[in-house]
């Protein structure tokens, strides 16, 4: 078998669910006789996809199989997330739908810097584990493609610094004494 590349892409479309049958008496066509009238699709219109090549749409249009649409596309989030949150209370305030299964704070957050207007997170969380050291977690976010890594420091555990009402206002990876 000859080798090929492979190319993954990205495009924004609109879908408009229907039958192979109902997208060519859209544009006018008959369904080609080696194709099953209904077999259900979608019209795909193109945000950035060419010109158009329609009268009934200002974007470039095609038909796709429901199946090759449904595994190629999922819907666009149009809620921005809420990149603040530094611990539970705060992620309960900020995330009216969020659930929690166990210790929400088992990792404590160290450090985080973000951008709501660029789209993108940098945060180290820690997790102490007594008598051993700290195992850290470090994430990064650019829109929705994310990185993690995960190390260990042996001898290590997290010093927080509290103002006068007792609230953390700060923590810090340290070696134990």
């Amino acid at each position: 078998m000859e080798s090929r590349e492979i190319y993954v892409g990205t495009k924004e479309v609109y879908p408009t669910a229907m039958t192979k049958e109902e997208y060519c008496t859209k544009r006018g066509w008959e369904v080609p006789q080696d194709e099953d009238p209904q077999k259900k699709g979608y019209m795909v219109e193109y945000l950035k996809g060419g010109e158009p090549n329609t009268n009934f749409s200002e974007f470039y249009v095609s038909w796709s199989p429901k199946e090759v649409f449904e595994e190629s596309y999922f819907l666009k989030s149009t809620t921005s997330k809420s990149l603040g949150n530094t611990d539970v209370n705060a992620a309960k305030k900020n995330v009216k739908d969020i659930v929690f299964f166990g210790n929400g704070d088992t990792f404590k957050l160290i450090s985080k810097a973000s951008s709501k207007n660029e789209g993108w997170m940098k945060s180290t969380k820690a997790m102490q584990v007594d008598g051993v050291g700290c195992v850290i977690q470090i994430t990064t976010q650019q829109g929705d493609n994310i990185a993690e890594a995960l190390t260990t420091m042996l001898g290590t555990k997290i010093e927080e610094t509290k103002n006068s009402e007792g609230i953390v206002t700060s923590r810090k990876i340290v070696v134990n004494e």
